[in-house]
């Protein structure tokens, strides 16, 4: 985590939850890769999207970016199981 400048004008770590913060430990201007921000804290991606390890919010639209192992990342920016993926398999001829 990071650490800001406190009213004593002495370095100060942010909260753990924090990649960079201003002001107090928990006003929080940057996240992990983990999480998103909102409204000045940090939150983790899977609590929006379930299995999601890393994710963006850009115009107030969540993106999920990459999932857990087992897992893969949709059209729709969200994760699934990897048993929901209906495979084809190959038909093969012969001539």
């Amino acid at each position: 985590s990071g650490y800001f400048l406190n009213s004593n004008q002495q370095c100060s770590v942010c909260n753990s939850n924090c990649a960079q913060c201003v002001g107090s430990s928990s006003n929080c201007t940057a996240c992990p890769e983990d999480s998103y921000s909102s409204q000045g804290a940090c939150v983790k991606c899977y609590i929006k999207s379930a299995n999601c390890i890393s994710c963006q919010v850009v115009n107030s639209a969540f993106s999920c970016l990459a999932c857990s192992a087992g897992t893969y990342l949709t059209s729709s920016n969200t994760c699934a199981h990897a048993s929901q993926i209906v495979k084809a398999a190959p038909i093969l001829q012969f001539v």
